[in-house]
């Protein structure tokens, strides 16, 4: 996994596994688990589009970006994520270039995420979606999460307030998205829950806070790790 694609960068890749083939060695400094995952024919390592090769004019490396998206798919791996907010935009627009302009749709999953408590009003949830389709000009999304829902700060106040989990019912109806997913623990009984493992941080024991919790296992939650 590591020599994957031959870049001095440090890719972000990540597992993708379901809650019914968990194995705590993934977590643990174990072996890359074989299994598809999510019910669909996905391999279990990601790409993240978080951290991109960026010129020196502050643009993303687009061409040293196809390259590893070459290498990636010509792996037979078909899972990449981004989110509405990652390098101020770059990186959605980043992934129309390098892969929904050159690749047919049907032949890779894409995921990206949407920062409901950065919304000053409900409508501008909807403003986020239009434009991470907008930039990525994917047409749908294959997972639109709700990115970094968590306890801390204003994060689920906000979701709760603006209606997000109601909401995003909604954006899977209207055929926008085809799996709608919780990034964090907030609201495990309805969707699926991304938690996710850097390759980088492989070597690195989580913390014991780390292990996802039972609520998955109750639920039959989906869990994209």
């Amino acid at each position: 996994g590591r020599d994957l694609c031959k870049s001095a960068f440090p890719v972000r890749f990540y597992v993708i596994m379901s809650v019914n083939g968990f194995n705590e060695k993934l977590f643990y400094g174990g072996e890359l688990m074989e299994q598809t995952t999510l019910g669909q024919d996905i391999k279990n390592l990601g790409f993240g589009l978080m951290r991109l090769p960026m010129l020196e004019n502050g643009e993303v490396d687009l061409p040293q970006l196809c390259d590893m998206v070459d290498c990636f798919l010509s792996r037979g791996f078909t899972y990449f994520d981004t989110a509405y907010g990652y390098l101020g935009g770059k990186s959605e627009r980043a992934a129309k270039v390098a892969l929904f302009d050159r690749y047919p749709r049907e032949s890779f999953r894409f995921a990206t995420k949407m920062p409901a408590w950065e919304a000053a009003t409900p409508d501008d949830m909807e403003r986020m979606l239009q434009e991470s389709l907008s930039r990525t000009g994917a047409g749908y999304f294959d997972f639109y999460l709700l990115h970094n829902v968590s306890a801390s700060g204003n994060r689920l106040s906000r979701c709760n307030e603006f209606g997000a989990w109601d909401w995003i019912r909604t954006v899977k109806e209207r055929g926008l998205a085809h799996h709608i997913v919780d990034v964090a623990l907030a609201h495990p009984a309805h969707h699926p829950v991304h938690f996710q493992r850097r390759l980088h941080h492989w070597s690195v024991p989580p913390a014991p806070r780390s292990r996802p919790p039972g609520v998955f296992h109750f639920h039959h939650t989906t869990l994209v790790c």
